[in-house]
This record gives C-alpha cells, sequence and structure tokens, in this order.
C-alpha cells in the first residue's frame, strides 16, 4: 500500500537522523548539562551556584518511591494476584481478537472535516434524503476478434438484451441481478445502447434515414427528402455489412420526444470506442475496441456501503466475462478509485504486522545476545497490545483504513520501546530467581518507562484532544492515547508478573554472591525452583546479604540434592558474633555453618533487627543479612576464595 510505504521511508530516515542526533549533538548537551549539575548550579540560571544542589540530585523522585515502596511490593504481593493479572490479560487478548472480524472497514468523507463545517450537515443530508444511487459503467474490453465479427448475429446474442437474444447473454444477467438490489446493489437494468442501436434502426420509427448521396439526415430534418436506412425486408437487426456505416450516426443523433427518442447521443456518445484500421482506408469503423453499458447503484450512505457495493460489481463482471468471448468486462464507477485500497486492506493489515512482528523478533534476538527466551517475551508482549489496539479501534468506533493501518505499525514499534527496557533489565538483573529478577528490573526500570515514555507520550497525545479536525481526533488521539495505555500497562503490570512465571535465568555457578542491597521478603511460599530464595531488591538498604548457592565444585546446583553440603562462612571483623535463635545470625570467625543449622526456620524468616535468615525447601541454601552497616565485610566460601567484590546485585561475574 502506497500510504504505508511512504510513511515507512519517512520514519526510517527520521529514526535515522533521530539516531545520528542521539550520538552527538545530545550526547555532548546532556554532558554539559551533567557538569552543571556536578558544579551545583541551577538549570535555568546557569550562574548561579545551589549548595543544596548536592542534596537534591540524591534524593529520589517521586515516581521511583511510588514504583518501590507501594506499586511493586502490592503488584508482587501474592503468587495468586500475579496469577490472575496474566490469566486477565490473555483475556482482553483474546476477547479483543474475537472484536477483529467486527471493525468497519473504510473512512467516511465526514471524518476529514471540522466539527463545525457546513459540509458536515450537507453530506448527512444527502445520505439521509438522496434516493438516488451513483452510476455504474461495465466496460468490456476486446481480448480478440470478438468486434471484428460482432455484425454476426451470435457474437450480438451474447451481450444484447432484446426479447430475440440469449437469455444467458451478459446484459441479461446483469438485468436479473437488478431485481434482487439488496444484494447485488445494482438498481435498474442497463442501458444498452446495442439494443437502441437496433432499434433506431428499425423502419417504424423514422429513425435511421439518409439523403439521396446516403449521407446521414438527422430525425429533426422534416423538410428534406430522406429515405430509410434498412428496409423492412431486412429484419430487426442491421445486415453485417451496415452495422458499422450507421453506428457513428447513431451515437451522434440527438434524440427528441416528437420524432425519434432513440438518438444516442445523449446517453451513449462515448459509449464505444472505435478502430479504424492500421491504414485507416475506410471511413467507417472496422472494429470496437472498447465499449460500456451503464446502469445505477442503490443509494449508498456509508464507507461500507460503497466497499460492498464495489465487491458485488466485481463479481458481477467477472460473471459477464464468462458468458462472452475473448472478452474482458470490468465495472467503473467514480468513487472506485477512493475505495479500491479497502478491497485489499485486511490482507495489507494482516502482512504488514506480520512482518513488524517478525522483525521485532530478530531484532531482539539479535540484540539480547542470541537469547531466545527474552526475545520471545518481548515478542508476545508486542502481539498482544496490538492484538488489544484493535479490541480498541472496535469499542471506540475507529475504522480500518489507510491511517489507522500507519499508526498500527507505529504501535508496534512504541510497543517494543515499552517492553524491551523491562525485559532487557531482567536479563541483567543479578537477583537470584525469577521473582527477584522481575521485582528487581519492575524496581529499576519501572520510573523510567513511567516517566520517561509514558508521562512523556502521553503530554503531547492530549494535545491533539484539541484538533477540530475530526480525523486527528479519531486516528490520532484515540489511537495514540490507546497506544501508550495499553504499553504502559503490559510494561508495569504485565511483563513483571510474566517474567515472575516464565522468565529466563542464568544459570548459577554455586559462588558465593554478594548483595549491597535486600528487602526482606514476606512470607509467601513462593521460592524461585532455580535459587530456592524469596528475595525482592531493594534499592538502597543499609545491609550487606552473603548468598551460598551451592558448593563450589558443582558448575548447575541441583536443589532436589537428598544430601545438601555443609557451608563455611569465615567473617573477618573485629567484631564479635555470636549466634542467636530469634534475633541476629552472629558468627565467630570460623562457624560453621550447614543447612541444617536454618532447617527449622520458614522459607522466609524476617528478625527482629531487620535481617533475614532463608533456606529453600531442601535446606540447599542459606542467605545471612549482616545488620552492621559500618563494618565492610569479607566473605569467603568453603574454597577460600575471596568474593567479596563481586558485581553488585548479582551472580558471580
Amino acid at each position: 500500500m502506497p500510504a504505508v510505504k511512504n510513511f515507512s521511508l519517512y520514519a526510517a530516515l527520521a529514526v535515522f537522523i533521530n539516531f545520528l542526533l542521539q550520538c552527538t549533538a545530545f550526547l555532548s548537551v546532556i554532558t554539559w548539562d551533567l557538569k552543571r549539575q556536578l558544579s551545583g548550579k541551577y538549570d535555568c540560571c546557569c550562574c548561579i551556584t545551589n549548595d543544596e544542589a548536592e542534596n537534591k540530585s540524591s534524593r529520589k523522585g517521586v515516581v521511583p518511591v511510588v514504583i518501590e515502596k507501594y506499586w511493586a511490593p502490592a503488584l508482587f504481593s501474592s503468587k495468586c494476584l500475579r496469577a490472575a493479572v496474566v490469566a486477565f490479560f490473555f483475556f482482553i487478548t483474546c476477547a479483543s481478537i474475537g472484536m477483529m472480524n467486527r471493525i468497519d472497514i473504510g473512512l467516511d468523507q465526514t471524518v476529514a472535516l471540522p466539527h463545525y463545517s457546513y459540509l458536515g450537515d450537507y453530506y448527512r443530508d444527502i445520505f439521509s434524503q438522496l434516493r438516488v444511487g451513483p452510476p455504474v459503467y461495465f466496460v468490456f474490453h476486446n481480448k480478440g476478434d470478438t468486434w471484428q465479427r460482432f455484425p454476426k448475429r451470435v457474437a450480438q446474442d451474447e451481450i444484447c438484451m432484446g426479447r430475440t437474444c440469449n437469455a444467458t447473454s451478459a446484459l441479461n444477467y446483469l438485468k436479473r441481478q437488478s431485481t434482487i438490489s439488496n444484494y447485488s446493489t445494482i438498481a435498474t437494468p442497463p442501458n444498452s445502447w446495442l439494443d437502441d442501436y437496433f432499434a433506431w434502426l428499425d423502419p417504424t420509427f423514422e429513425c435511421c434515414r439518409i439523403y439521396f448521396n446516403g449521407t446521414f439526415c438527422p430525425s429533426t430534418d422534416r423538410t428534406s427528402t430522406c429515405y430509410p436506412c434498412l428496409k423492412k425486408s431486412d429484419g430487426e437487426r442491421p445486415p453485417p455489412q451496415l452495422f458499422f456505416k450507421h453506428l457513428p450516426s447513431f451515437l451522434s443523433d440527438n434524440p427528441n420526444a416528437e420524432y425519434c427518442a432513440k438518438g444516442g447521443h445523449a446517453l451513449y456518445a462515448d459509449a464505444v470506442d472505435f478502430a479504424y484500421g492500421r491504414m485507416r482506408t475506410s471511413e467507417h469503423p472496422v472494429a470496437i475496441q472498447t465499449a460500456y453499458f451503464q446502469a445505477y447503484h442503490t443509494p449508498l450512505h456509508k464507507s461500507a456501503d460503497f466497499i460492498q457495493a464495489y465487491k458485488r460489481a466485481l463479481d458481477i463482471a467477472d460473471e459477464m466475462s464468462a458468458q462472452v468471448s475473448n472478452m474482458t468486462v470490468y465495472p467503473y464507477s467514480v468513487f472506485y478509485l477512493f475505495y479500491e485500497q479497502y478491497l485489499t486492506i485486511t490482507d495489507e493489515t494482516i502482512v504488514n504486522l506480520l512482518l513488524c512482528i517478525m522483525s521485532v523478533f530478530i531484532m531482539s534476538f539479535i540484540l539480547l545476545g542470541f537469547n531466545l527466551g527474552p526475545a520471545l517475551i518481548i515478542t508476545i508482549t508486542v502481539a498482544m497490545i496490538t492484538a488489544d489496539m484493535f479490541g480498541l479501534m472496535y469499542l471506540w468506533g475507529i475504522t480500518l483504513n489507510a491511517v489507522s493501518l500507519v499508526n498500527l505499525v507505529m504501535s508496534v514499534g512504541i510497543s517494543v520501546e515499552f517492553s524491551s527496557h523491562i525485559v532487557k533489565s531482567f536479563t541483567k538483573s543479578k537477583a537470584v530467581g525469577r521473582l527477584d529478577k522481575s521485582y528487581d528490573a519492575l524496581v529499576r526500570t519501572g520510573p523510567s518507562v513511567l516517566s520517561g515514555i509514558t508521562l512523556t507520550k502521553f503530554v503531547g497525545i492530549v494535545v491533539l484532544a484539541f484538533a477540530k479536525s475530526q480525523i486527528f481526533e479519531i486516528f490520532y488521539f484515540r489511537m495514540y492515547l490507546g497506544i501508550v495505555i495499553l504499553g504502559a500497562l503490559h510494561s508495569l503490570v504485565f511483563l513483571p508478573t510474566l517474567l515472575s512465571f516464565i522468565g529466563f535465568t542464568n544459570n548459577f555457578t554455586g559462588h558465593a554472591t554478594k548483595y549491597d542491597a535486600v528487602q526482606t521478603s514476606t512470607p509467601d511460599n513462593d521460592s524461585p525452583t532455580d535459587s530456592g530464595v524469596n528475595l525482592k531488591e531493594a534499592v538502597s538498604p543499609p545491609v550487606n546479604v552473603a548468598r551460598y548457592a551451592h558448593n563450589t565444585t558443582v558448575d548447575s546446583p541441583s536443589l532436589m540434592s537428598p544430601k545438601p553440603p555443609a557451608y563455611k562462612l569465615v567473617m573477618q571483623d573485629q567484631t564479635n558474633y555470636k549466634y542467636s535463635q530469634d534475633s541476629n545470625i552472629d558468627a565467630n570467625t570460623t562457624t560453621r555453618v550447614t543447612p541444617n543449622n536454618s532447617a527449622s526456620r520458614s522459607p522466609s524468616t524476617s528478625l527482629r533487627s531487620g535481617g533475614s535468615l532463608k533456606s529453600t525447601k531442601s535446606g540447599a541454601s542459606i542467605v545471612v543479612t549482616m545488620n552492621d552497616n559500618s563494618a565492610r565485610q569479607n566473605i569467603k566460601s568453603y574454597d577460600d576464595i575471596d568474593y567479596s567484590n563481586t558485581a553488585k546485585y548479582g551472580v558471580p561475574v
């Protein structure tokens, strides 16, 4: 479709220019602004220094606080809630798929007008009061020598609709279609120049006359001596040798009610395209290249009516082509030019959206390090958002046309922007387990998605709601608003919960991992299967946590092992610790810790001091929380390898 093609070319160029600006001008300006922030100067008045700028810059904004303290804990409060969220989103997608075939196709003319335009009232009156449909022309195009043998009766009988013509002729078929106008949208029988030509030649009507020298005598000339073109003995149709001789005269004769109403100049002046031969050796035509026969559609009011009329006309033309030899019949009406696109709009939509979604999968697969799982999750989310857009279009009365198709293609790209950041943050999270990773991805990336993508786009879209043109209000404000809302809901609600169930996590090497920030979870018996620990990471709690996932001699731990190995925890610190069953976990410098030490505790046990002790159901992992802020701990595992400087929030790097 040209509209989608042109949009794609312009969009690709715009994205490329945006990429260049991001890598050059934007990077330079943001570096300059960072230097301003570090120097403690105001943004608008850069010459004035603010002494409290450093303290203010370290504070969290409203959006991160809301997501970290309220939204994320509420969303991950229980496994049943997360399952219900996923099921609800899939239900909405299935319902939207069921609404797809109910979306109207087309673009009403009134939509392109402002609300206050007088043309709106004009079109509404036309649609409600006019009882005449647009004319339709069925064009017969010669594929061989059919029209050269047209003077023969056999060829005429394949087309004409008189009483002596074939009952299965092309025009008789069209005449029968006019009797079922509710289905065929053909309101009247066709105007046949061929049958009128036969009647015009009939000597009884005295329409076709010639002077003594053989030239044509108009029917209005009653003073001159004129003779009939045919004799009564010639019958109802002209002889083959006279068919083309008088046909041009018929097409140029003006009808008049007093003498001859069959003159064809008013109705058929341009209905026949003659061929005079290559050398034009004859003054009379030798063949007919193209000819049309006119009928009328039923009154058409909406875009759906025009599209339906065009489809029915195409079907009728195909049937008429089967009735004649070596001819192709096709319909034409003045509005067909505008509604041709809607015959293929459904196929174009399916093909374009599938190509876009396939491109999303391929690029996600490549850019995420050839990781199949995250690429599939991104693709599924984008497909769900696109499907939900169809449901929104149906509920909001938005029709499918070139404008909405372009917006649907754009929705695929915008959906990637919403979903890819969350999935990328999930794959890069150093948390352990699907639940912890999804929680961490929401807390870390959710504020950026909400404030940097959702709110900024929403502010720009709201302006379109005040547009005077309905096409901007319907196809841009409504659709873009739907894209932003659906994208935000899927990225901040659906994706984190989906990742907590089927997110693809990294394999653990069994080394100890140091966490610089951990928030103790609530007991919900929902420990991830790969780690067995239910940790929800916060951004900066004042604790350090050492996690011992498994013995370092095993690459991929099995939590179902019947005899969990022992672990040794060595804390090199001057502080004296002693083991307490109810409060803190204190250990001497060489205390040996085994899974049995914590087997009696619940899978998630909060201590009074704010620390936590956690174990899996199989007893294969232990989490120790140290509540001493000032002390820096050097933590070693059983093989005496120091992992205290491992990457933040992560499995060993």
